[in-house]
């Protein structure tokens, strides 16, 4: 999955779904895209920490946390608000965002994925 990103061009490739072809020297990953408008196009070049792995659970947990804050209607409403309290912390907003959802689990996602569901 990707995240974080903030340009125009790459915020359209954030939380979709690529997998990486090859790792180059300047200490980036080529990155296929299999969802969205970029799925079609040739490989995008991204840093490791642009990149979760669906695999590891902390990954997982940070990218429902990300869907999260920018998708829950309480958030987006009191999300201008918190960055200003909290100085736009991620770290912070993410704990909030935790206590939105409960549990965490992302059937939408992971439902199917290797015969179970993620938490």
């Amino acid at each position: 999955f990707v995240h974080g990103l903030l340009s125009a061009a790459g915020s359209e490739l954030n939380f979709n779904v690529g997998v990486v072809v090859k790792e180059e020297e300047n200490a980036r990953l080529a990155v296929k895209m299999l969802t969205g408008a970029a799925a079609s196009s040739p490989p995008k070049l991204l840093k490791r920490m642009n990149l979760l792995n669906a695999s590891l659970r902390h990954d997982r947990e940070l990218f429902l946390g990300l869907l999260t804050l920018q998708y829950a209607p309480e958030l987006r409403v009191a999300r201008p608000a918190l960055d200003a309290l909290l100085n736009e912390d991620v770290g912070l907003l993410l704990v909030i965002a935790s206590y939105v959802t409960h549990p965490r689990s992302c059937l939408f996602q992971f439902g199917g994925f290797m015969g179970q569901v993620w938490d």
